[in-house]
């Protein structure tokens, strides 16, 4: 919302690389319009990690359950490890590719850094999963944005049905937040859950895009309150239900969560 677009956060995420010494390790996402930015900045030292074949490390064959994300390893498109996450999301998946290519550069072995993975776990209110009286409680509501709000969408379509997405306003979007909170909408739709609920101003167009786009009016709710939220959702929800919670830190869903489960009375951030 401050620098205006996505390019000038890239370039001023590259002035790190610009003030790092010769000898330092630079590593980048592959798999974005300003990898070009990144090299550039970087005196073209750059090592990069993702999707794309001309990463230096990638991934290949991500599978995510409800409980776990697994993935191949390649250094120069050789498997050199197998990587399970004991989290969820495709987005922890590029996250550890990321940690295990700076290890990697460290001079370390991968599938030693692989064995490591398998203890980390979430940290608090980061697709944090909890599990209650038979529902799947997906957490993940530390902060937002819409790149992190896509890959929640995505995880929740390969959990149990029915599905339930509680989401909330993406804050700091500027003059960009309706289309972007739009665009959220639009892709709603197209994953289709049982239920959306919209909570918030700004989430307030996630709905209209998404009822805009075929979603039926009895699965898609816009509410202005926690107590709201609350009480429809435990309407909805049964044994055997996923439901994710995502937006912005400053939506406080903590409360939504608390009134519904008590018991989670503990700060979950």
């Amino acid at each position: 919302g401050m620098l205006g677009s996505l390019e000038n956060i890239a370039r001023a995420k590259a002035e790190i690389f610009e003030n790092m010494g010769p000898k330092a390790i630079k590593v980048a996402p592959a798999d974005t319009d300003f990898c070009s930015i990144f090299s550039e900045s970087s005196g073209n030292s750059l090592v990069t990690f993702g999707l794309s074949q001309d990463a230096n490390y990638r991934l290949s064959d991500i599978c995510m359950t409800l409980n776990q994300v697994s993935f191949k390893f390649l250094i120069e498109n050789q498997n050199c490890a197998s990587v399970t996450l004991s989290m969820s999301g495709r987005h922890n998946a590029f996250n550890a590719a990321a940690a295990l290519s700076v290890y990697h550069q460290l001079g370390f072995d991968v599938r030693e850094g692989a064995q490591r993975l398998l203890s980390f776990s979430a940290v608090s209110a980061r697709m944090e999963k909890i599990e209650r009286n038979g529902i799947n409680i997906l957490l993940d509501c530390y902060n937002a944005n819409p790149g992190s709000m896509i890959e929640a969408l995505h995880f929740l379509k390969v959990c149990p049905a029915p599905r339930i997405a509680v989401l909330g306003d993406m804050k700091e979007l500027g003059s960009m937040s309706a289309q972007l909170h739009s665009q959220i909408g639009e892709l709603a739709a197209q994953l289709s859950p049982e239920f959306l609920i919209c909570v918030g101003e700004e989430a307030e167009e996630i709905a209209k895009a998404a009822l805009k786009k075929g979603m039926s009016e009895n699965r898609v709710y816009s509410l202005n309150s926690h107590d709201k939220a609350a009480d429809l959702l435990s309407e909805q929800l049964k044994t055997g239900a996923t439901v994710l919670f995502k937006a912005s830190r400053g939506m406080h869903f903590e409360k939504i969560v608390r009134k519904i489960w008590p018991e989670l009375a503990e700060d979950l951030h």
